[in-house]
């Protein structure tokens, strides 16, 4: 129920996918560049992989979750991931999932909260299950609420410039797993079961 953007890759044939069926009632189907299939998961190359997508959805301070497990190559104490990210990137318009320099971080763009990633126990070559909800309104402690392997997190923030400000998401906007809104910071291992709700749903 709920859902915008369901991406699964778990009833697929290990192979390159060009094309990424929507399994949500909305069809959001999304396009592979450089992914491929790998036990039931999206395997990104660090380099050149993307899904890359849109939804339909008015301005303003977007209610939503977004879950999904994640499997680095690489040393989270070191990366710098854009795990997914949905708009255009603008200061506080554009909700994303990033590790950088040891923290996890949950942002809209100089609007974030952070968790170390030894705190979330996300640990290279592990999957790991991210989930966080925003409730719509100015960001605050009780706002967002992120969960790792279903643990409820304590974070720091808001932070940044725009911290305290309600999320302003742009119209039908962009979305992109496995890199940022321009194509950067791209993944190096794989995703799966990504989920975006149009919800703040709760535990």
């Amino acid at each position: 129920d709920w859902l915008e953007v369901y991406y699964d890759a778990k009833d697929l044939a290990d192979a390159a996918v060009t094309s990424v069926t929507d399994l949500s009632p909305n069809t959001n189907t999304g396009t592979g560049t450089d992914v491929t299939v790998s036990n039931g998961a999206f395997v990104f190359n660090g380099t050149s992989s993307r899904i890359s997508g849109a939804i339909t959805q008015g301005a303003g301070a977007y209610v939503h979750t977004a879950g999904l497990w994640y499997y680095t190559n690489d040393d989270p104490t070191t990366l710098a991931d854009y795990i997914y990210q949905l708009g255009s990137g603008g200061t506080n318009t554009s909700p994303s999932i990033q590790i950088s320099s040891g923290k996890l971080y949950i942002s809209f763009m100089s609007n974030y909260y952070q968790i170390s990633v030894s705190s979330a126990g996300i640990l290279a070559k592990q999957w790991v299950h991210i989930f966080y909800s925003y409730d719509g309104s100015l960001t605050t402690q009780n706002s967002v609420t992120v969960y790792i392997n279903g643990v409820k997190m304590n974070m720091t923030g808001p932070l940044g410039s725009s911290a305290g400000s309600a999320l302003s998401l742009g119209e039908n906007p962009q979305l992109r797993v496995g890199c940022s809104a321009s194509n950067a910071s791209l993944v190096n291992g794989s995703i799966a079961n990504f989920r975006l709700f149009n919800r703040a749903l709760t535990s």
